[in-house]
C-alpha cells in the first residue's frame, strides 16, 4: 500500500521555516499492514540473502517497510518478502540473527547521534539537570530527549523514570567525549528525531523472546 497524506504546518518547533503544505508519504508495514508515514517506519531490502536496514531510505532497488515494533521485526520472513517484491527471496541468516544485528546497528547510531549533538552544543549533562527537564517538559519528543546510563543507583533511576537507558556511564560518557555520564539531555533539534527513532528500534530489537513468544513467531513465519 502506498498513500500520501498532506499536513498543513506553519513552522517547526525550532523556528525553521516550512512550507504551509507538505506532502508526507505513507507506506504499509510488511507484517502488520498498518499504514504510517515513512519517517516512522524502517525500510528493509535484501542483499545476498541478508536483510539490509535503511533508515535514510537512500538504497536503490526493491524495498519494503516495517513498524518499529518487536512483532514486526520478528515477523519478517522469506514468504512475506517474496510477496512484497514479487520474486523469490531466500534469507541466509535467521530472523534472530538479523534482529540481533539490527540492535547493534541501532546502538551504534544512538551513540553517533549523541556525539554529533554534543559537538553542536545540544547536550546537557547531569542527573539533576535531566530530571528537571523531564519534570518541566510536557512533550519530550518536541522539547528534547533524556537518556541515562544503566548503572545508576535505583533511587536515581526512579527520578529519571522517563529517560531512555542506553548503556553504562562509561559508554554514555565516551559517546559525548567525557569520562563518565550518568544522564544526558539532548535539546530540541534534528538529533532528537534520529535518537528517538533508533532508541525505538533498539528497544524493539532487544526484546527477549519467551518460549510462548517463539512459538507464536514460528507460526507467523509460516504466513
Amino acid at each position: 500500500m502506498q498513500r500520501q497524506i498532506t499536513k498543513r504546518t506553519t513552522a517547526s518547533p525550532w523556528g525553521e521555516a516550512r512550507s504551509q503544505d507538505s506532502v508526507v508519504p505513507e507506506r504499509s508495514c510488511l507484517v502488520c499492514r498498518t499504514a504510517r508515514p515513512t519517517s516512522e517506519l524502517l525500510r528493509v531490502s535484501v542483499l545476498e540473502g541478508r536483510l539490509v536496514f535503511d533508515r535514510q531510505q537512500k538504497r536503490s532497488g526493491r524495498s519494503t517497510y516495517v513498524c518499529l515494533a518487536s512483532d514486526c521485526f520478528y515477523g519478517i520472513n522469506s514468504n512475506r518478502l517474496s510477496r512484497a517484491f514479487r520474486t523469490n527471496e531466500s534469507l541466509v541468516e535467521s530472523i534472530d540473527e538479523s534482529v540481533s544485528r539490527l540492535a547493534m546497528i541501532a546502538n551504534k547510531r544512538i551513540f553517533e547521534s549523541l556525539g554529533l549533538a554534543r559537538r553542536s552544543g545540544k547536550v546537557e549533562l547531569g542527573t539533576d539537570r535531566v530530571a528537571e527537564n523531564l519534570r518541566s517538559c510536557m512533550d519530550h519528543g518536541r522539547s528534547g530527549v533524556a537518556l541515562r546510563s544503566t548503572d545508576l543507583a535505583v533511587r536515581t533511576i526512579n527520578r529519571l523514570n522517563d529517560a531512555w537507558p542506553v548503556g553504562t556511564s562509561e559508554e554514555l560518557g565516551r559517546a559525548i567525549g567525557v569520562g563518565k555520564a550518568g544522564a544526558v539531555w539532548v535539546s530540541a533539534s534534528r538529533f532528537v528525531f534520529a535518537l528517538e527513532f533508533w532508541l525505538q528500534v533498539k528497544r524493539a530489537a532487544s526484546v527477549d523472546k519467551s518460549p510462548d513468544r517463539m512459538s507464536d513467531g514460528s507460526k507467523k513465519g509460516k504466513s
